[in-house]
């Protein structure tokens, strides 16, 4: 049995805690999207819709943006906030839950964005989810995604001490290199245009107990700090010289950052 939750309240705690892959998420959307108006974009992993809203804003009413994440409460979560969204007249935003396989018959687009999704495909769906996203660009779109590599020894030893298992074991991440990635794209039809392994990614969290809430977030409540008693704690934050739950907190990550496109004659 999973130990993931998909409850509202963690669709919700996901929204209030992912800022810093929202951070890196608008870094891939300026750097190497570039959206402009009348573009269609797929948010492909979009989670509670924070970046599909930011493209939306951008592609503007003669374009058009679909969100699609197998999270049903986050799907709702972005729903809900596409709704309050002051350009929401712009009817130019969409959220469904699902797979990419889900999105193909809604394509194709000019580009699709994925921001720390793709590690989240199981190997056995790999080639097939490779092949939706390729039919899901028109010939000429492109691909651009961050993906984690390595979530780093804290977040995997916290897993561990709350859960007794490995962080990939619980959430059923894939760390794969970009070797893989860019092989797996390249045998697919897409022309690698950027790749890049950054293995000092830098994350800023006001505190660790911020940081904390990132991990339950991300891995839908599954590795939770207050599990742990107050012993247990104190040797965890001991053991990687955190401090106090209110201190601040730098932790180092590995991204992968993989922009491909989709020869005009496919």
């Amino acid at each position: 049995m999973s130990m993931m939750e998909k409850t509202p309240q963690v669709a919700r705690l996901y929204e209030d805690h992912s800022s810093v892959q929202y951070e890196l998420g608008q870094d891939l959307i300026a750097s190497h999207l570039r959206p402009f108006p009348g573009q269609t974009v797929l948010d492909l992993g979009c989670g509670t819709g924070r970046l599909a809203r930011k493209i939306g804003s951008v592609v503007a009413k003669q374009g058009r943006v679909l969100g699609v994440d197998p999270n049903t409460e986050r799907i709702a979560v972005a729903t809900e906030e596409e709704r309050r969204c002051s350009e929401s007249h712009q009817r130019n935003l969409t959220f469904i839950p699902g797979l990419v396989h889900d999105a193909v018959q809604h394509g194709p687009f000019d580009a699709v964005f994925s921001n720390f999704a793709l590690h989240w495909v199981p190997k056995d769906d790999t080639d097939a989810s490779v092949s939706s996203i390729v039919k899901c660009l028109k010939p000429g779109g492109r691909l651009c995604a961050n993906l984690t590599h390595d979530s780093g020894a804290c977040a995997n030893d916290l897993s561990l001490v709350t859960t007794g298992q490995t962080e990939e074991s619980v959430t059923g991440m894939d760390f794969r290199s970009l070797q893989y990635w860019t092989d797996k794209f390249t045998a697919a039809g897409l022309q690698i245009e950027y790749a890049l392994q950054d293995d000092n990614t830098t994350m800023n969290f006001p505190s660790v107990r911020e940081y904390f809430d990132f991990v339950k977030a991300y891995t839908e409540g599954a590795v939770d700090y207050q599990k742990l008693n107050a012993r247990e704690l104190s040797d965890f934050m001991g053991n990687h010289s955190l401090g106090s739950l209110e201190s601040k907190f730098v932790y180092i990550l590995s991204v992968l950052t993989i922009v491909a496109s989709k020869p005009e004659d496919r």
